[in-house]
């Protein structure tokens, strides 16, 4: 049980475009994370080798992560405003209805804007994606401090991909105040509820573009000593959807120095977060909480950062849809669940498993609807190294979806525009630098591969009505270099109005 019979604390805490790879505990060549290396590693902890989003664009993942459910069960192979409709039992419903206390602070992401969606608490910043509507961060920076209107200094946009120093201090950048209402959250439930669980939720806005640490973190990580992106000699050597996306955006035109400078930004966010979450970490040991709080970090996706010469994510390569996955379950609960996995864990698992879990870490009654299933039967079983992944994104929301399969050692990914196939041994070749489908040696796995795939999107409902064709095949077009859907961009630095 845990701790004098009291129910589980629940700390969920994530981030928004972090790769896999970045993770201290991965044994990454530069980049430090020690609160989440410690919670990996330390008595108690494991972290997911293979975990990747199966929607690895932000609001498809996020309603995937509330709902319980695959992306394809509930349409979030796109961003379209269904997604938020018709909802089942959400994520802090559950919670809220077992008793417990439920926060979030930071960015949400969801529709609309302001719906609790079972959240006692919240206060959100959606880096000015609101409109009109009023945004708690850039209100408290505004009436609470010297630096309101300077969130933006630098004249940055949210999906530009130059990096820029904020103008900000340190103590009022938005992951600083992410960690400071979460901590004001704890220490107010620990004097007015003390013995009672909560269920916080810290959500990081960053290291999602712009790019831009605050002081001392923007010189933590030198341009020189970052690894340079992983991509083919030239862009023409690339598949045709990333040499088109790489020109849409302009970003064919950057140097590799400035592809430096950026990742060196985006990993001085990633230590700041990790700093912030030890902010978090230790108010919980200060107020005597710690034992009693199982802890889950992950991210909604990655950020391609140069990878294939492109940015962002949506698509299907590592450095898009991998995330960091990390839990911490007190020693006691974890003997009572049979979990005897520590550290590292491999085998792939998608990252919608994370409401169930969280329900079968605290003992708390899974709705019928959370039936993306819990990490939990695959470590009692230590069935992990024999699952796999299926996923599906329509990046523009055409019907001209990317799909994946990841198991073992392969990943298998399917282009329906272009009717491209890719298949990596992302073992040998985490860079996804070669393509082994169309290699004689490979040819029947590939084959195998792609009919596994269409018998898995078949087990969805929008698996079938999306993805696959009348048949239940997975269909294709041929390529066309300039869609009239997707017109080259003007302007400098893949600039987006939000």
């Amino acid at each position: 049980m845990p701790k004098d019979g009291q129910p589980l604390n629940i700390l969920l805490v994530t981030t928004d475009q972090q790769r896999g790879d970045c993770l201290g505990a991965e044994g990454h060549p530069v980049l430090r994370t020690p609160h989440l290396d410690g919670l990996a590693t330390s008595p108690g902890g494991m972290w997911f080798r293979s975990a990747y989003a199966e929607a690895p664009v932000c609001g498809p993942q996020r309603s995937s992560w509330i709902r319980g459910q695959h992306p394809l069960t509930f349409g979030g192979n796109r961003w379209e405003e269904r997604i938020w409709q018709e909802m089942p039992p959400t994520l802090g419903e559950v919670f809220r209805d077992a008793g417990y206390r439920t926060g979030v602070f930071g960015k949400r992401h969801f529709s609309p804007l302001r719906a609790p969606y079972g959240f006692d608490e919240m206060k959100i910043y959606e880096s000015g994606r609101n409109g009109e509507e009023p945004d708690d961060y850039l209100t408290w920076l505004r009436r609470e401090t010297p630096w309101g209107g300077y969130a933006r200094g630098h004249g940055i946009g949210n999906n530009d991909v130059f990096a820029g120093a904020s103008v900000l201090p340190e103590e009022f950048y938005p992951s600083s105040w992410v960690a400071r209402e979460s901590v004001d959250f704890l220490e107010r439930h620990a004097k007015a509820r003390a013995g009672k669980p909560f269920m916080l939720w810290a959500s990081f806005n960053k290291p999602h573009s712009p790019y831009d640490p605050p002081q001392p973190y923007d010189r933590l990580y030198r341009p020189q000593d970052v690894p340079s992106p992983r991509r083919a000699a030239s862009l023409e050597q690339e598949i045709a959807p990333l040499q088109r996306a790489a020109r849409y955006y302009g970003w064919h035109t950057q140097s590799e120095e400035q592809m430096r400078v950026a990742l060196a930004y985006y990993y001085g966010l990633i230590t700041h977060i990790d700093d912030c979450l030890g902010r978090i970490l230790n108010t919980l040991e200060r107020l005597g909480l710690r034992e009693n709080t199982a802890v889950a970090f992950t991210s909604d996706h990655g950020d391609m950062m140069g990878d294939h010469h492109v940015y962002f994510k949506g698509i299907f390569h590592e450095a898009s849809t991998r995330v960091p996955y990390v839990w911490w379950v007190p020693p006691e609960r974890r003997a009572e669940l049979g979990i005897a996995a520590q550290g590292r864990v491999d085998g792939p698992v998608g990252i919608s498993s994370l409401m169930p879990t969280l329900f079968d870490v605290a003992g708390v009654a899974k709705p019928k609807s959370a039936d993306a299933g819990s990490l939990v039967p695959l470590l009692k079983d230590n069935a992990v190294a024999k699952s796999e992944v299926v996923a599906a994104y329509d990046a523009y929301q055409h019907k001209r979806n990317s799909t994946m399969l990841r198991w073992g050692k392969w990943k298998y990914i399917y282009w329906q525009y272009g009717a491209i196939a890719q298949l990596f041994d992302v073992e040998k070749d985490p860079g996804e630098l070669h393509n082994l489908a169309d290699d004689p040696a490979h040819k029947e796995i590939a084959r195998e591969a792609h009919a596994r795939l269409e018998k898995r999107l078949a087990g969805f409902a929008y698996g079938k009505s999306d993805v696959l064709d009348g048949s239940g095949k997975l269909s294709g077009e041929p390529w066309n270099p300039e869609p009239a859907y997707m017109p080259a961009m003007k302007g400098p630095w893949g600039r987006r109005e939000t």
